[in-house]
């Protein structure tokens, strides 16, 4: 399965009152949206923090999201996906395996 993100409950200026099951039309998935206290939906990889475009898993791990043309959000290979990711909830695909 895709690894997916979700904020910590109350920490992220994006995450919503209640979650999204489809992504909201007025949701742009950008840097902005970003922002903020995530959870990995793998355990093992704890949460992390986004900073404008750094990324710090709290286990000392450093990403950098790069925006890629037509503004998609790239990281370590993986892909932020428009079309499954909502304000609560980002789903990265890898390029070649689906995620």
């Amino acid at each position: 399965p895709a690894p997916r993100l979700s904020p910590e409950q109350g920490t992220s200026p994006t995450s919503p009152a209640a979650q999204c099951p489809t992504p909201a039309p007025d949701f742009d998935l950008d840097l902005a949206a970003l922002q903020g206290r995530w959870n990995h939906s793998f355990l093992q990889m704890g949460p992390l923090r986004v900073r404008g475009d750094a990324v710090k898993f709290d286990n000392g791990a450093k990403f950098v999201v790069r925006v890629l043309p037509k503004g998609v959000l790239e990281m370590a290979g993986w892909t932020a996906s428009r079309e499954h990711s909502t304000s609560s909830e980002i789903v990265w695909l890898k390029e070649g395996g689906g995620g």
